[in-house]
């Protein structure tokens, strides 16, 4: 392992235009850098509640856009970067 980011569960993760998205098993989705020793954050919310950690769905991009499914809840995020 290269290095780890505490303070968070495990989840899945994706990587788009040189982004980390990382839906969290306890529902929280981030927003991570890459750096030579450490993740960054830039930006975190909480998407779903899942107080048993079954946030398990893989985050998908489609078009610039973000799909994530809790469940029976399905959103849509418009990920492009602004100019």
């Amino acid at each position: 392992m290269l290095y780890t980011f505490p303070g968070t569960t495990k989840g899945s993760p994706l990587v788009a235009d040189g982004r980390i998205y990382a839906l969290c098993e306890d529902g929280w989705i981030l927003l991570l850098e890459a750096g030579e020793t450490q993740f960054t954050e830039h930006g975190r919310f909480r998407f779903a509640h899942a107080d048993r950690r079954d946030a398990w769905a893989h985050p998908v991009i489609l078009d610039r856009r973000l799909y994530l499914r809790f469940h029976e809840k399905l959103v849509c995020y418009d990920v492009r970067r602004a100019r």
